[in-house]
């Protein structure tokens, strides 16, 4: 018994010899401030050693997104109200000085949903903004969309000069919410698109 004892100190102790020798955590303070609604961090990018945020926040026209750079003492570098892009989550992604965010939009001149991406540089500024047509409301009647307005949810690069959007939502490729009577699928959508905006093919 007493040699099982002894040998249990010693895997402690060497335990706790080799905890103190390895990788330690690293701790960055980031506050921002609540103003009159509640601000959120959705997603958080390495930049260097700074990090790139996606915020939701109090901005000139009620809550609003930014895009924030954040120093590893937790001070804003800068920060950039993002237009039309309110809640677009954890659609952010960046590749080297390029940050690449997402977001869907509803056109009341012509009842369409679109799905829109827009590249920036490091500091928030917009460099291109495009745009592509999903699904007309009239194809599934307004009343019934509800939560199955076709939502994109991420971005994934796939080389140097394409991207793909990807969601879910209804499959506009029949005409009505109950053909022959059956319900239209919810179904995974995917848009791939080129860097210059060029669609690579159809919403599938």
């Amino acid at each position: 018994m007493r040699r099982i004892l002894r040998i249990m100190m010693i895997v402690l102790a060497l335990c706790a010899i080799l905890a103190q020798k390895g990788i330690g955590q690293y701790f960055s303070r980031i506050y921002i401030p609540d103003n009159e609604l509640q601000s959120r961090i959705w997603q958080i990018k390495m930049y260097g050693n700074d990090i790139i945020a996606s915020v939701d926040e109090v901005g000139s026209s009620g809550l609003s997104a930014f895009i924030k750079r954040i120093d590893t003492e937790g001070e804003i570098i800068n920060e950039k109200e993002i237009k039309g892009y309110l809640g677009f989550y954890d659609l952010l992604e960046l590749r080297n000085d390029t940050i690449f965010i997402a977001n869907y939009e509803y056109n009341e001149s012509d009842s369409t949903i679109y799905w829109k991406w827009a590249m920036m540089n490091i500091n928030g500024d917009k460099i291109a903004e495009y745009k592509y047509k999903v699904i007309h409301l009239s194809h599934v009647g307004a009343t019934k969309l509800g939560y199955n307005i076709p939502k994109p949810y991420g971005i994934t690069l796939v080389n140097n000069n394409e991207l793909i959007l990807w969601g879910e939502g209804l499959d506009n490729r029949m005409q009505n919410v109950n053909q022959d009577g059956i319900q239209i699928p919810f179904r995974s959508v995917f848009l791939r698109v080129g860097l210059d905006g060029e669609q690579k093919g159809d919403i599938f």
